[in-house]
């Protein structure tokens, strides 16, 4: 049946697809030619390319994708082609939200930020923040909450919004809030 299988069932709102890892393409060298960071999607380009494809030829409804194991938070704009700006021929797709590790370590939040910079589908990344996602769905959009704890280390930790992200109905794609 394939991928798009159960994408656009009639009276979805709300496409969810839970995956295991970052679905944005990482490139991490900045210039000309590409390194991939293939322990994730990236050393699948043509499965995930596949994979956005019948996200748009199912015309599910709000597709979110949710990821993780990366030990850092993300949020991206998908599209089948990401060395190419977002158009007509290459429009945005789905929303992905990345959620970090709870107590785990990351890269330096200055890798992060040359990460970000140097790829423009993602809209932000910390790599210098623990926590967990909180979601709020409604008919008109999904607000998305960055959670990080104050002291992993502490049952009792405080914790603080990092960042809010929306997305809207029949709108791909991330917004700061």
């Amino acid at each position: 049946a394939g991928c798009g299988a159960g994408l656009g069932a009639p009276g979805a709102r709300w496409n969810i697809l839970a995956q295991q890892t970052l679905m944005a393409q990482l490139d991490q060298k900045p210039g000309p030619g590409r390194n991939a960071w293939t322990d994730g999607w990236d050393g699948y380009p043509l499965a995930r390319q596949r994979l956005l494809q019948s996200l748009q030829s199912s015309k599910a409804q709000n597709p979110v994708i949710w990821s993780g194991d990366v030990h850092t938070f993300y949020a991206a704009s998908l599209r089948t082609d990401f060395n190419k700006p977002a158009s007509a021929e290459n429009p945005v797709l789905a929303s992905e939200y990345c959620v970090t590790s709870v107590t785990s370590n990351s890269m330096p939040q200055e890798e992060t930020d040359q990460l970000v910079a140097h790829n423009p589908h993602l809209h932000f990344g910390r790599s210098d923040a623990r926590g967990f996602i909180v979601a709020d769905f409604s008919e008109n959009r999904m607000q998305v909450q960055m959670m990080a704890l104050q002291d992993v280390s502490k049952a009792d930790s405080g914790v603080s919004v990092l960042k809010t992200f929306i997305t809207e109905d029949g709108k791909p794609g991330v917004i700061a809030a």
